[in-house]
C-alpha cells in the first residue's frame, strides 16, 4: 500500500496543478492535497453523473483512497481531454521516486497500469456501456484513457448497426482459426482461389485506408469500414478449406486472415464480444 501511496500521491500531485501551481479545477472535480502530501479528492458529480463510482468507496476498504485518486486522475485526462499516455505519467513518477520503491520497475509498471485499467472498466460501465463492449476494447490496448473512451463509445454505437452482429460472427470465427501466431506476408501466386483474391484485395484496399482513421481517432468509421469485409469473410469461408493439406496453401490462408484480424486489433479485440 505504501508504494501506491507514493506513486499515485506523485501522479495526482503532477495533474493537479497547471502552469501557475495553482489548484485545478475543472468540472466535477478539484484536487486538494492534504496533510501527507498525497492527493485527497472532492467529489461533486462523477462523470455522466453516477456519482456511485466514486461514492461507494468507504474509507474502510479504501483507506488510502487509492480508487478515488485514481478516478480523479482517469477523469481530469478525459474531461480535459488531455490525450496523455498512463504510461508517461508513470513513468516520470517513478522517476521522481528516484529508487525509493523496491519493486522492480516493470512490475511496478504494469500493477499500476492494471489498477489504471480497472478503474476505467467500472467507469465507463457506470456510463452505460457493455461491460464486453469494455473488455474488448481494454482486452486490444490500453494507455491513453481518452483513446480508450473514444474506442468504447464507437464500438458502443458500432452495436447498434445491422452489420455489426453478422460482422462479429465472421471476426470470432477468423480470430479462433488464427489462435496462434502468424505472419501477414500473402503470397499472391498461391491465391488461386477468386474467393481468396476478392479478399486479399479489399483487404489491401482497406490497410491504405484505416491507419489514417486511427490516427485520427476516427474509430466508427473505421469500425465500418473493417466491417465492408463481412461478405468477402463469408465467401472466403464458403469457398475455400482454410486448413488445406498443403502447408504452403494453409499457412497462405492464415496470413490472410491474420492481415483481416489486424485490422481490427487496434480496435478492439472482438473475440471479448459476446453476441447475444
Amino acid at each position: 500500500m505504501q508504494l501506491f501511496d507514493i506513486v499515485f500521491g506523485h501522479l495526482a500531485r503532477v495533474l493537479a496543478h497547471d502552469d501557475h501551481g495553482e489548484d485545478l479545477i475543472f468540472g466535477d472535480i478539484v484536487l486538494v492535497h492534504d496533510s501527507n502530501d498525497l492527493a485527497g479528492m472532492h467529489h461533486r458529480n462523477a462523470v455522466c453523473e453516477v456519482e456511485h463510482v466514486v461514492d461507494v468507496v468507504a474509507d474502510q476498504e479504501d483507506p488510502y483512497a487509492l480508487r478515488r485518486q485514481t478516478l480523479a486522475i482517469l477523469t481530469i485526462l478525459i474531461e480535459k481531454g488531455y490525450p496523455l499516455p498512463l504510461s508517461e505519467l508513470i513513468g516520470r513518477a517513478q522517476g521522481a521516486l528516484n529508487g525509493k520503491i523496491s519493486v522492480p520497475p516493470d512490475e511496478n509498471h504494469q500493477v499500476i497500469l492494471d489498477y489504471f485499467k480497472g478503474r476505467f472498466s467500472g467507469l465507463m460501465t457506470g456510463c452505460g456501456h457493455r461491460y464486453d463492449t469494455v473488455d474488448a476494447v481494454l482486452g486490444a490496448r490500453f494507455d491513453d484513457p481518452l483513446d480508450a473512451k473514444a474506442r468504447v463509445e464507437a464500438l458502443s454505437a458500432f452495436r447498434q448497426e445491422p452489420l455489426f452482429e453478422p460482422f462479429t460472427v465472421v471476426c470470432k470465427r477468423a480470430m479462433n482459426i488464427i489462435k496462434e501466431s502468424f505472419g501477414t506476408h500473402v503470397e499472391t501466386s498461391l491465391l488461386t482461389e477468386k474467393v481468396e483474391r476478392q479478399l486479399h484485395e479489399a483487404t489491401g484496399s482497406l490497410e491504405a485506408l484505416i491507419p489514417d482513421l486511427m490516427t485520427g481517432r476516427k474509430y466508427g468509421d473505421a469500425l465500418h469500414a473493417i466491417a465492408s469485409l463481412r461478405d468477402p469473410i463469408d465467401a472466403f469461408f464458403e469457398g475455400v478449406m482454410v486448413m488445406d493439406k498443403d502447408p504452403r496453401v494453409r499457412e497462405n490462408r492464415l496470413a490472410l486472415l491474420s492481415r483481416v484480424a489486424a485490422l481490427v486489433a487496434p480496435t478492439a479485440d472482438f473475440s471479448r464480444i459476446v453476441v447475444d
